[in-house]
């Protein structure tokens, strides 16, 4: 067996990662998911719809 047919043989037995509720969230468009212990990041960053960038002001 060639090592690209062990490869998919092993692709092929994994099982699928059943996923995580995440409770009043919509996926509209995540770019960045992680995990770090039991907490659980997702990350919504890019601009959509080309929209202007914020812009903020400080007062002194």
């Amino acid at each position: 067996m060639s090592v690209r047919q062990q490869q998919r043989q092993r692709w092929r037995a994994k099982k699928a990662f059943p996923g995580v509720r995440v409770d009043m969230a919509a996926n509209f468009d995540w770019e960045d998911i992680a995990i770090d212990g039991d907490t659980l990041y997702i990350a919504d960053v890019g601009n959509n719809g080309n929209a202007p960038p914020l812009t903020s002001a400080s007062t002194c």
